[in-house]
């Protein structure tokens, strides 16, 4: 190899490397965990207190029905920007759709489960509900912010630069991975550096490790 040629490589080597930081700097400042409570959780908390205790009634499946509804145009409105109108038919379908896709229950699990705490006279009743619509609203939010960043600062990087990536992160999570993978060439890894990024986020506390398990997982 020549003199041009090396130092040619050199150069390009540590644009990679500077590259690499800044993105991943840049990535992690977006999922820190305080700046996504504050952006994401504590608005859907706001509205979710703001909506108002809801009375202790016997259950009824139109209270059910239109009190969830209430609740998720009313969250889309004040919570989520840029601030969705949904009409209340609109809002009833994507209550029912959060319902059945991701809500965990005391008995059940689904919108058959929401229906069972609802209707449970020992337990907070609709209340209980909202809270938990509150939850999984943040969560599936978190989870779009997470695929967003990754596709924006993390899979637009040219090959070089995610290699670079990798290589940092191993250096920094190596600790906390197999042995397999400590000792795997960066671009073994290059495919994986999001889940590398997580895990380290999630180790010193800039990521809630649910959230980062559950990327890995999904």
């Amino acid at each position: 190899m020549d003199m041009v040629t090396h130092h040619t490589n050199m150069k390009n080597s540590d644009s990679a490397q500077a590259r690499a930081a800044e993105l991943l700097a840049v990535a992690a400042n977006l999922l820190d965990e305080g700046a996504t409570a504050r952006q994401i959780d504590d608005p859907i908390d706001d509205a979710l207190e703001r909506f108002g205790d809801v009375r202790p009634e016997p259950y009824s499946h139109t209270r059910f029905t239109e009190t969830t509804a209430r609740f998720v145009q009313h969250v889309y409105e004040q919570a989520l920007p840029p601030g969705r109108t949904l009409t209340l038919w609109q809002a009833r379908d994507e209550a029912v759709a959060l319902l059945a896709r991701a809500y965990r229950g005391t008995y059940a699990n689904g919108y058959h489960g929401a229906v069972l705490d609802a209707a449970d006279p020992s337990g907070p009743g609709l209340g209980l509900v909202l809270a938990r619509i509150a939850e999984v609203i943040k969560s599936e939010r978190r989870q779009m912010q997470m695929r967003c960043v990754e596709s924006r600062h993390i899979d637009s990087a040219d090959w070089d630069t995610k290699c670079a990536m990798a290589l940092i992160l191993i250096g920094r999570c190596g600790e906390f991975l197999p042995p397999e993978l400590r000792c795997c060439p960066p671009e073994q890894l290059a495919e994986d550096v999001f889940d590398l990024l997580a895990m380290q986020l999630a180790t010193t506390g800039r990521l809630r490790p649910a959230h980062a398990a559950f990327w890995r997982a999904g």
